[in-house]
């Protein structure tokens, strides 16, 4: 059996996966603002809403690119691809710890969510626009 390189991924697919998750988060978490202003609160004294929504969304974007090597490196390990439900699984779960760790910063970023029972909601429904989006855009990759 061939060896798989480490990293398959390229820099500028890469970039491109954190815009998609950037937009992504930013919109699911506009409208998680909208429904839930209660739960999901954007801005402190000093940060807009707007700038906080970009800076949390930001990070948790940066979050999710920075795993994309690791899954890799599960999938040379296990010497086979991850199905889609393995990835989101994954993604779950790295989606539930950024937001749950950026809420935690809460004077920095500017983003507070209610409660852990908030988190798994934001991450549940996260974790599947995103791989929507990113599924799209393999389609069209291909």
């Amino acid at each position: 059996m061939q060896k798989r390189n480490f990293i398959t991924t390229s820099s500028v697919e890469m970039v491109r996966i954190y815009f998609i998750c950037l937009l992504v988060n930013t919109i699911v978490l506009i409208f998680a603002n909208k429904i839930a202003s209660q739960s999901v609160v954007f801005g402190t004294s000093v940060l807009t809403p707007t700038w906080s929504l970009f800076l949390s969304m930001g990070t948790l974007s940066l979050i999710n690119l920075l795993f994309v090597p690791f899954f890799e490196l599960v999938q040379q390990e296990l010497q086979r691809d991850l199905s889609p439900k393995e990835w989101m699984i994954g993604y779950f779960l790295i989606n539930f710890t950024g937001i749950w760790i950026i809420s935690r910063f809460a004077e920095q970023f500017g983003f507070g969510i209610s409660g852990w029972w908030v988190g798994v909601a934001l991450a549940f429904i996260l974790d599947m626009f995103q791989g929507f989006a990113i599924m799209l855009y393999e389609k069209e990759k291909k």
